[in-house]
């Protein structure tokens, strides 16, 4: 992912629904992607997150930094507009 962040073009989805628990570390690789992607004018796209980690962003005050969709498919339909 990485890579991505670093090389690829225009934004980035990811979808957490298999995800059930996020760590300090993982909050700080998804800012650290999020101020990076910012930097080259893309942005990082969340999707699908589960009840628990939609708690702990919230908890953090770290939804704002992204756009959330309810569904992979919202999430990919933004990619056009």
């Amino acid at each position: 992912m990485a890579d991505d962040v670093q090389n690829g073009e225009g934004d980035i989805i990811i979808n957490l629904e298999l995800i059930s628990y996020i760590s300090s570390s993982g909050i700080r690789i998804f800012v650290g992607m999020v101020r990076e992607l910012d930097k080259q004018g893309r942005k990082l796209k969340l999707c699908c997150i589960t009840p628990p980690v939609k708690k702990v962003f919230d908890v953090v005050e770290l939804l704002d930094l992204f756009e959330v969709f309810e569904t992979e498919q919202e999430a990919i339909n933004s990619l056009s507009k």
